[in-house]
């Protein structure tokens, strides 16, 4: 499911090298501080150590880029959430590659005057025309439940969405479909950049996807680039030996990053459970095989606690990094797990920290799943690739997975 909201942050400051807007609430730059910045067309930050050019981004809530304060309040605000989902199961057809679910562990792109979705769908029983190659990743899936393959939509303002007919993979006995070809028939997590900086434009989109039995046993991530973010080139092999479930991948300070949730024990060795790691990379097709501790809830000895799933669906401006997570409230019934997101703001895009500790940006309760009726699911908030600004709004798509426990043998397929 996908969900579009607006993001209201107090204090947002945009400089740039011909223009400065300043919203009430702000410590002010001094005229010279900014007279001297835009003549050397670059800003650098010397609390970080970052620089960047043309543009700047100032949030009230980075208290890293801005550590002085003196009689200022800064209120983290609520967006406004939209309740009917943009994008839904091709319920009509029972073969298509997203009958049964749309999960937004994606990426929504404004590009070429359009918006743009790549998304992580989910259908019931085996595709019979993977080729030969596949065949033996799809056979080792044992749930009725397949994830893949990852699929495309297109928008002209971002709520009504299609789905091209693609042509490039035969599902089911049909060709006519959204999804897209890899070398994987295990894929999910759909997370793709832009690179503007690269100066090859058949590497223009860059994507990095889930998968599993391909080449591990456990999920991990594979690569793909794109001219045009729709006919995509697969690396031939898996960039980290690692089990890695990520929520979004950025570039930031020369790097590119993968953030997400991997095997990250605490002091002493402890298991926390679910927590946020990066994995990077200087060149996008070889990957640092260690990960930073991205983000992590303190430790708690129960099992029944809260943890980080997925890592951190991050947003770069630059010279700072703007994030949600899903507090993931966890319980050995998997049925009564529910999720919230929590609001991080980092100055490397490896550390992230919460401008307010503890604070639900966005409950469950404020998102939640369409109901069933009779039945009381609860809901978890799913973080991407899905912040972006588009005129004066910033625009949050999300995914809400409606928790009817794993595993149930009394599943049924519900709207």
């Amino acid at each position: 499911m996908k969900r579009k909201t607006n993001l209201l942050l107090a204090g947002w400051i945009v400089m740039t090298t011909g223009w400065l807007g300043i919203e009430p609430g702000w410590s002010q730059l001094t005229k010279e501080t900014v007279s001297s910045a835009m003549a050397k067309n670059r800003f650098h930050f010397p609390t970080t150590g970052i620089s960047v050019e043309d543009q700047a981004v100032l949030l009230a809530v980075d208290d890293v880029s801005l550590p002085l304060k003196r009689n200022l309040a800064y209120f983290i605000t609520k967006p406004t959430v939209r309740d009917e989902p943009v994008l839904t199961p091709s319920r009509d057809d029972r073969d298509a590659p997203d009958f049964l679910a749309t999960h937004f562990y994606g990426t929504v792109l404004h590009d070429q005057g359009k918006f743009r979705m790549w998304y992580y769908p989910c259908h019931l029983g085996k595709n019979p025309d993977w080729p030969s190659e596949l065949q033996t990743q799809a056979e080792r899936w044992k749930h009725e439940v397949i994830p893949g393959p990852l699929c495309y939509a297109e928008s002209e303002d971002g709520v009504v969405w299609n789905k091209p007919n693609l042509g490039q993979v035969i599902f089911k006995g049909n060709r006519d479909n959204n999804a897209i070809a890899l070398p994987s028939a295990l894929t999910a997590n759909a997370c793709v950049i832009k690179d503007v900086s690269d100066p090859d434009p058949e590497l223009r989109y860059k994507l990095v996807y889930w998968s599993q039995y391909d080449p591990y046993d456990y999920p991990t991530i594979r690569l793909a680039t794109s001219p045009d973010g729709l006919h995509w080139t697969a690396d031939k092999e898996a960039p980290l030996e690692a089990f890695l479930e990520h929520a979004s991948f950025y570039q930031f300070n020369g790097l590119y990053i993968a953030n997400g949730q991997s095997h990250l024990r605490g002091e002493s060795g402890r298991n926390r459970g679910r927590q946020g790691a990066a994995f990077l990379s200087t060149d996008f097709h070889h990957w640092q095989q260690e990960p930073a501790e991205s983000f992590a809830l303190p430790y708690v000895e129960s099992r029944k606690r809260d943890e980080v799933h997925l890592g951190v669906g991050g947003a770069s401006y630059g010279n700072v990094l703007i994030g949600l997570f899903c507090r993931w409230h966890n319980d050995e019934d998997f049925s009564k797990i529910s999720g919230d997101f929590g609001l991080v703001v980092s100055n490397d895009g490896l550390a992230f920290r919460e401008p307010v500790k503890g604070f639900n940006w966005l409950s469950a309760e404020d998102s939640p799943a369409t109901p069933v009726q009779g039945k009381d699911y609860h809901t978890i908030l799913c973080q991407a690739n899905g912040i972006l600004n588009v005129g004066d709004e910033t625009r949050i798509y999300h995914g809400r997975w409606r928790n009817i426990g794993w595993g149930q043998p009394d599943m049924e397929i519900e709207d």
